[in-house]
């Protein structure tokens, strides 16, 4: 890994330049593996130069951020992939009368490009084409602010807009497969924020209208004995999402809040036009997708200073969801009769679930033993689960998948300038299940890493980082290990 940064700034202009990169052979990652799966080897590069220019009383920033990511594995199939992500952004502030104005314009475009072969027993080489892909995804987007105050009352109101395109062009040995759409959302907000009680409780209230459309999406399959072609109709849909809160200070070391609100999340172009494999899983979009509504949330709590070194935070939170976009495993008479996937590949899809419930409890202490020595701890117990499923109704009841029933996390720092800065961390993730169908379910686990830095000078310094120090064997996935033990050292030096 290296990491490359410089920056300079004066009273008008200044300029930051990152610059870094990624190299690594990969481990033997698959549960099962055989003699020919090779390590993933994996090499990411970016860059990003930023420029910040102060106009009389406006201000602009002009960035510009690419990131190249190239990824050589193998099981049955060998996979060469190469994706390309650059993204630009415009953002421009100033007062305008008693207001203050923001606007921002971003463009960011993605290219995934992949070769896959099949494993030939025969000459013991991955040898046999597959298919090449091309899945180039744009997005850009405009938002718009402004904020005043007015007779007490804080004013912000608003724009979103948004615009993207995805193609996901396959071409297999038996001939091409294609999907294509566009999608667009056009969103406005109002927030409003009003102190009382010498601002010891500050009220807040807001609302967000999206109008969202989902359009000119198409498939094409040439790969078996029928010519397949699909124009998909379009959908639009309409959202109101208010919200409220309030937050109230008994003293100056404790607080309580509450806030309600609702929410609207429209599936991405990925989810409902994009095909492409991740190892050994295939996931294909949804063009019936609709989007997600947070029919309410609610959350409460109060933190506070229990004693001078000691801070505790207790929230309790509960959200209700309608048409709840998760994954699902299509059983084999589900899979469109376009795709043969192998005997040791599985795919999904992403779909709209019924209802589901999220709930929980989080809590948080930290402790300042002095001015060097300081520790945290965090907990949250969590149930996510379906309360229905149109597609599915005996998952009624189960849990969402990837949703661990309980997160634990200790930290410990040691701070001394002179000397130098350790930090030791443990988290401990429950158990979860991998599918929603609760069938393959994955242990808890507790991991440890470790951070050491020194400075050697005002401009440079050195460090450490160990993860997993106790080089524990542990699955974030079901199929697939999590990394052993990582160890990092480095030089950072600022200009």
């Amino acid at each position: 890994m290296y990491n490359f940064n410089v920056s300079r700034a004066s009273d008008r202009i200044g300029f930051k330049i990152t610059a870094g990169g990624t190299n690594s052979d990969g481990y033997r990652s698959y549960k099962k593996w055989k003699d020919y799966y090779k390590k993933p080897k994996i090499d990411t590069y970016n860059f990003s130069p930023e420029f910040h220019l102060k106009l009389g009383k406006s201000n602009l920033k002009l960035q510009y951020e690419h990131f190249d990511e190239e990824v050589l594995s193998a099981s049955s199939r060998k996979y060469d992939t190469d994706i390309e992500t650059d993204k630009y952004t415009v953002d421009y502030t100033i007062p305008v009368a008693k207001a203050l104005f923001n606007a921002k314009f971003y463009y960011l475009r993605t290219d995934s490009e992949c070769d896959c072969h099949k494993y030939n027993s025969a000459s013991g080489k991955h040898d046999k084409f597959y298919y090449g892909s091309d899945v180039p995804k744009t997005d850009w987007g405009l938002m718009l602010q402004a904020s005043r105050k007015i007779k007490g009352f804080f004013l912000t109101v608003g724009s979103d807009l948004k615009w993207g395109k995805c193609e996901s062009d396959h071409s297999y040995d038996k001939g091409p497969r294609y999907f294509e759409g566009k999608q667009k959302q056009y969103s406005g907000f109002l927030h409003i924020e009003y102190p009382l009680l010498n601002e010891r409780l500050l009220l807040s209230a807001g609302i967000r209208y999206d109008w969202w459309k989902n359009y000119e999406g198409e498939l094409y399959d040439n790969t078996t004995a029928y010519e397949l072609e699909v124009d998909y109709p379009d959908a639009t849909e309409t959202n109101w999402s208010p919200k409220a809160g309030l937050v109230y200070h008994l003293t100056a070391d404790t607080r309580f809040r509450v806030s309600f609100g609702t929410g609207f999340r429209a599936p991405s172009l990925y989810d409902l036009y994009a095909q492409y494999t991740y190892r050994d899983t295939i996931s294909i979009g949804n063009p019936d997708l609709k989007p997600e509504d947070m029919t309410y949330s609610i959350d409460a709590g109060f933190d506070t200073r229990l004693f001078k070194n000691l801070n505790f935070s207790l929230t309790f939170y509960h959200s209700s969801f309608k048409d709840f976009i998760a994954y699902r495993d299509l059983e084999p008479g589900e899979v469109p009769p376009y795709l043969t996937p192998g005997p040791d590949q599985e795919v999904r899809q992403k779909v709209n679930v019924g209802k589901v419930h999220i709930y929980g409890i989080e809590a948080s202490l930290d402790y300042s033993f002095n001015d060097r020595w300081k520790a945290f701890a965090n907990y949250t117990w969590n149930r996510s689960k379906i309360k229905e499923h149109d597609l599915s109704p005996e998952m009624e009841g189960n849990y969402l998948n990837y949703a661990p029933r309980r997160m634990v996390n200790l930290g410990l720092t040691y701070d001394n300038p002179r000397l130098l800065t350790f930090s030791i961390y443990l988290r401990n993730v429950g158990p979860i299940y991998y599918n929603a169908e609760n069938t393959k379910k994955m242990g808890g686990y507790t991991v440890g890493d470790l951070r050491i830095s020194r400075n050697i000078s005002r401009s440079m310094e050195i460090f450490l980082n160990v993860d997993n120090f106790t080089d524990k064997r542990y699955r974030e996935s079901y199929y697939y290990y999590s990394p052993g033990r990582w160890v990092m050292g480095g030089v950072k030096y600022n200009f």
